[in-house]
């Protein structure tokens, strides 16, 4: 919650996340509180579904997930997801919530801001790449917050980064805060993590370790980083694994120095690396 976009659809994002934790702890409740609010948000314009609509499609994602819960909790304090769901085992895993109501399509996923602003991966890549890291001046790198020296990453795989900020943790503090030390670590926090996507087209979910790019690069498969124009921005990198980042071939997008936005870096994961995965389940 709280999190990137803006005014009346920021507020019908907020109240998707909250009725997934209403619906996972079955509090009969606050799930008709939220889904009241999501219709008056419709009937304003703020969300392009209805409370009962949302409310339909998140039935069915729990119902297949199954899970055995003793608690859920939207936007929590450690911010490692958007739900934090406690388990009647002990166990603890998270859910990144992306709610886009007024998108048509799955694929308007990169029209949402995955991640924003400077990264641990982005550090890293600064180092790596002469050529990325003479087009930011002075003013982007500070805000990038890009010369921050990485401690318990710094011989972390470029890959491994950006798994951790598909896991959004960006930054050390953040992966610290989830236990995570190691890729192996991360690993592990990926398979406790998913990512649940609602459009008017439905809603679809899967593990964070589940998505495209992360089963490649399990298999084998190699990072590949393309460094782009775009007028709209100082640089774009695009990623890929298994294969070189293209119109139809590529995973996430770091674009820093947005122009005309207060933001200095606005970060795209691509539909590619959630639709092509074989572990995806799609509800409708």
């Amino acid at each position: 919650m709280g999190g990137y976009g803006s005014g009346r659809s920021r507020n019908a994002t907020d109240a998707v996340e909250l009725l997934v934790a209403a619906v996972l702890k079955q509090d009969a409740t606050e799930t008709q509180r939220i889904v009241l609010s999501l219709d008056t948000a419709k009937r304003r314009g703020e969300s392009g579904m209805s409370g009962t609509s949302v409310l339909s499609l998140l039935n069915q994602v729990t119902g297949r997930l199954a899970l055995s819960v003793r608690d859920a909790k939207a936007n929590p304090s450690e911010h490692l997801g958007d739900v934090k769901v406690s388990l009647t085992n002990g166990d603890t895993i998270w859910i990144e919530v992306k709610g886009q109501t007024k998108k048509n399509w799955f694929a308007d996923i990169t029209q949402a801001d995955y991640v924003r602003d400077g990264t641990d991966f982005l550090r890293a890549y600064a180092r790596s790449d002469a050529s990325f890291n003479s087009r930011i001046n002075p003013v982007l790198r500070n805000q990038l917050d890009l010369d921050k020296p990485l401690t318990f990453t710094k011989k972390w795989p470029l890959a491994d980064l950006w798994f951790a900020d598909l896991a959004l943790l960006e930054t050390e503090a953040k992966k610290s805060r989830a236990g995570v030390k190691t890729p192996n670590d991360l690993a592990k926090f990926m398979d406790a993590k998913y990512l649940l996507h609602i459009s008017r087209e439905g809603a679809r979910y899967l593990r964070i370790s589940e998505l495209r790019p992360v089963l490649a690069y399990r298999a084998g498969g190699k990072l590949a980083t393309v460094l782009a124009t775009n007028p709209a921005s100082t640089a774009l990198v695009r990623i890929a694994i298994g294969g070189t980042p293209g119109r139809n071939s590529t995973d996430f997008t770091y674009h820093v120095g947005y122009k005309n936005s207060n933001a200095p870096g606005r970060h795209k994961l691509h539909n590619y690396a959630i639709s092509q995965s074989p572990m995806l389940t799609v509800l409708t």
